[in-house]
């Protein structure tokens, strides 16, 4: 390898390689029966590189076609067009390395997960027997490896540990899909309990069916769930590759107020525990903190290598893909808490919906920030109280606008890489 990364060196202005492994233990069940209990290995190297004014990038699964990848990209670079930049690697340097590797999680055995697995599929059947469910369980162990020709070496290991059960019933009028999960960078005692306790609430609450007399604009609460599928909005917005070809509809709005001065939004690679939480991204840029929004003030760009010379900015982390093209993504996404409890919230509705989960995104333009998604399972609200669950209702509007009023939960849930109380917003088009 080193004889070959030298050679490579010698032959390009720039080069890196981006080195992932691991290893899966997965037990399944499906439709309350024994699928599968498997165990994995994968590997995947990504090779970079930049030579008069081009780039190129492709990836093998093994890494003794190296050589032969190298072969085949400096025939690809021959034919590609010229960067409209001049590529730099940013010299800077990890200010901080966050846990990210738990022994807990090596620690457990394959007959451990097994036992959980089947623990949380009979405590679901206790529930309810007439439940069809599906049940994940795995843990993981990865390295993360990135070289490059500027003398860069770096390295991390991550464990994962998740959880998932989802049920469906079938109803006279129609299905009744539940479900949750859980995934951390640790190992969690109480994740499945959680689980088990969020269908039950799901199930009392979804046993009557009630729902507004007619369609309009209601108030509604939204769980962190569907919280996440909004935030993409914000995402597309506060991109460096959106601002970069002006289409992102943030340009111009830093240091001014976009939404509710109650809502702020982090990008925090630093949480323990979180599954995006990491040193550097996958060009091996060191991550560091970024305030998206505080306040209601658009604060922050997220950007990888390339717009972060195009746009001449600092690099914040942010790649998610080793390729000549990466995407620009969030890593942890933290909201921070409101001030009311979620049961006062409810209270004070006269009439709203609560959104448990919302079903597809085909009717949505979320660089815009307009959507417009089914509600797979939510809940009719009328004098502060849960009456029901809500039938072939459709909730629509657009992000930017329903975050003008909002009011946060002092409860939080972490959602695999998000952070976030429930969000009541004021108004929000309800179809019925």
């Amino acid at each position: 390898m080193e004889t070959i990364l030298e050679k490579i060196k010698k032959e390009t202005d720039f080069y890196s390689l981006l080195e992932t492994s691991s290893e899966t233990i997965n037990v399944s069940f499906k439709s309350n029966d024994l699928h599968s209990i498997e165990n994995s290995q994968n590997s995947s190297f990504s090779l970079k590189i930049y030579k008069d004014k081009k780039l190129a990038s492709s990836s093998t699964n093994n890494e003794r076609y190296i050589e032969n990848l190298y072969k085949d990209l400096k025939e690809i670079i021959n034919i590609t067009p010229e960067i409209e930049y001049e590529f730099n690697f940013p010299k800077n340097k990890i200010l901080y390395e966050p846990k990210t590797f738990y022994p807990s999680v090596i620690e457990i055995k394959e007959e451990k997960i097994f036992e959980l697995s089947k623990y949380l599929l009979e405590s679901i059947l206790e529930l309810d027997n007439k439940l069809i469910v599906d049940i994940d369980v795995s843990k993981s162990v990865s390295k993360i490896k990135i070289i490059n020709s500027e003398n860069i070496f770096r390295q991390y290991n991550k464990t994962y540990f998740s959880v998932s059960a989802y049920a469906v019933k079938t109803e006279s009028d129609g299905l009744l899909w539940l479900g949750d999960y859980s995934i951390s960078l640790d190992y969690s005692e109480k994740a499945a309990n959680d689980i088990i306790n969020s269908i039950k609430r799901q199930l009392s609450w979804a046993k009557n069916k009630s729902n507004p007399e007619k369609s309009g604009k209601y108030p509604v609460v939204f769980s962190p769930s569907v919280v996440k599928f909004l935030l993409e909005t914000f995402l597309l917005g506060a991109s460096a590759k959106n601002h970069y070809k002006k289409i992102s509809p943030l340009l111009d709005k830093l240091d001014k107020k976009i939404v509710d001065e109650k809502f702020s939004l982090i990008d925090d690679p630093f949480v323990n525990g979180m599954i995006s939480t990491k040193p550097f991204d996958a060009e091996g840029i060191a991550c560091k903190k970024v305030p998206i929004i505080e306040k209601g003030i658009y604060k922050g760009i997220i950007t990888d290598i390339k717009h972060s010379i195009l746009l001449n900015i600092e690099p914040t982390g942010n790649a998610s893909s080793h390729s000549t093209t990466p995407d620009i993504n969030f890593r942890n996404i933290i909201i921070p808490e409101g001030e009311k409890n979620l049961n006062q919230i409810v209270k004070d509705i006269k009439e709203g919906i609560f959104v448990e989960s919302v079903l597809g995104a085909g009717q949505s333009n979320m660089l815009s920030g307009d959507f417009a998604v089914n509600v797979s399972l939510g809940y009719h609200i009328k004098n502060g109280e849960i009456v029901g669950r809500v039938k072939n209702l459709m909730i629509s509007g657009n992000v930017y606008e329903i975050f003008k009023e909002i009011e946060l939960s002092k409860e939080t849930e972490i959602k695999g890489s998000l952070k976030s109380p429930y969000i009541l917003f004021s108004s929000v088009n309800v179809n019925i």
